[in-house]
């Protein structure tokens, strides 16, 4: 079982990655400081690829070594890059550069970049799963660090329980959003998810599929699901009949 403590610990060194990451930008955007606005997304275009492969390999490794201690097996962690994809993610944030809301673009940047850094150590744990042999499953585990919980998207997520590494694409359990805090874990068995997080008290196996499932999650799910809904759709019913953000 994946302890309450290794959980924990792992989410402590997640959050001081993502600290290091906002204080980058931080620096980053003020460093530049007021100058034309497509002069300064070219400059954050350029220069933020590199802050991601800054901190990314920490994320890989950290998760690297969570998943080692935990399903005691070898991690495999892949490799990335901070490219194109960062260079777009920051393109689309910054909007406010041209409408005088310039703090809220920085900060938009800055959950940005932090999901990017994030991503290494998630991918780390999907591959790390896909070179087990089938050993080992992937799983969401949903966080409860902000006030409002987590949201109706994540929650349908988690709701699809663990899965083996060929499922994860056509399952979207790998599909990450910014300002989000939940954690990529990989378990061994329905005994395995990490104990005392809400949600995840009683895990069923899905007698189609064999995932094995957080019943009180899919049982919310399963509550708002409509024959032709798809995942959008879902969570928006789920954020009307439950109050999920």
């Amino acid at each position: 079982m994946v302890t309450q403590v290794e959980l924990l610990e792992y989410k402590r060194g997640q959050d001081q990655i993502d600290k290091l990451v906002r204080r980058d930008v931080q620096q980053l955007w003020d460093g530049i400081g007021a100058i034309d606005p497509d002069v300064k997304r070219n400059l954050l275009m350029d220069l933020a690829p590199g802050l991601v492969a800054r901190y990314g390999p920490v994320a890989a490794t950290l998760a690297a070594e969570f998943f080692a201690e935990t399903v005691l097996l070898r991690a495999e962690v892949p490799e990335l890059t901070a490219g194109e994809a960062v260079r777009q993610s920051t393109r689309a944030v910054i909007g406010g550069l041209w409408t005088g809301q310039e703090l809220t673009a920085r900060d938009r940047l800055a959950e940005s970049m932090v999901r990017h850094a994030r991503q290494w150590g998630r991918s780390t744990i999907r591959a790390s799963v896909g070179a087990s042999g089938g050993r080992v499953r992937f799983a969401r585990i949903l966080s409860y660090a902000s006030k409002k919980g987590p949201c109706s998207w994540c929650r349908l997520l988690a709701s699809r329980g663990a899965v083996y590494h060929s499922e994860i694409t056509a399952g979207g359990l790998d599909d990450w959003h910014d300002v989000c805090a939940c954690e990529a874990v990989a378990v061994r068995s329905p005994d395995d998810f990490p104990a005392g997080v809400p949600g995840y008290d009683d895990i069923v196996v899905h007698e189609d599929n064999g995932a094995w499932m957080p019943k009180e999650l899919f049982d919310e799910y399963d509550a708002v699901h409509g024959r032709y809904d798809d995942d959008r759709m879902v969570a928006a019913n789920m954020r009307e009949k439950y109050g999920y953000t």
